[in-house]
C-alpha cells in the first residue's frame, strides 16, 4: 500500500444493527476510518470491540442538537484537521401502517428523527466535510 495515501474518514448515524451496521463493515473494509452513531453505550462497547481498528464509536441521539455538538468536537479532535470525507445520515424510524392511524405524537417523533435529525446532524458536521 502507497504511505502517502491520506487516511478517509466517514461518519455513519444509527450503526447499531441493520444498514448501518453494514455500511460500517464494509467502510473499514475499504480501509476508512468510520465514526458511528449510536444511542446506548452497550451498542458503543459491543462495536468498538467488534471493530477495534479505523472506527470510533460516538453516543448521541440526532434528536438532541447538545449530544450531536458534543460528538462534533471527539470528531475533531481525531481528525486533527484533516476532513470528513463524507457523512451518511443513516440513523432513521419506521411506523408501519396507514398514515391515519398513526398518533401525533409518534409522527412528531418520526419526524424528528427522519427529517429534523438529518438536518441537524448534517449542520453540525458540514464544516468538517
Amino acid at each position: 500500500m502507497n504511505q502517502d495515501i491520506q487516511q478517509q474518514y466517514i461518519l455513519v448515524t444509527g450503526v447499531s444493527s441493520g444498514i448501518g451496521f453494514d455500511a460500517v463493515r464494509f467502510l473499514i473494509s475499504k480501509n476508512y476510518f468510520v465514526f458511528g452513531s449510536v444511542r446506548k453505550t452497550e451498542d458503543l462497547e459491543r462495536l468498538e470491540k467488534q471493530f477495534p481498528d479505523n472506527f470510533k464509536g460516538l453516543i448521541f441521539d440526532v434528536r438532541d442538537k447538545e449530544s450531536v455538538e458534543a460528538s462534533k468536537k471527539v470528531v475533531e479532535e481525531i481528525l486533527n484537521g484533516d476532513s470528513l470525507t463524507g457523512l451518511v445520515n443513516n440513523a432513521g424510524l419506521s411506523i408501519p401502517g396507514p398514515i391515519s392511524l398513526i398518533p401525533d405524537e409518534d409522527f412528531r417523533i418520526l419526524l424528528e428523527v427522519n427529517l429534523f435529525g438529518v438536518l441537524r446532524v448534517t449542520n453540525v458536521f458540514f464544516t468538517l466535510v
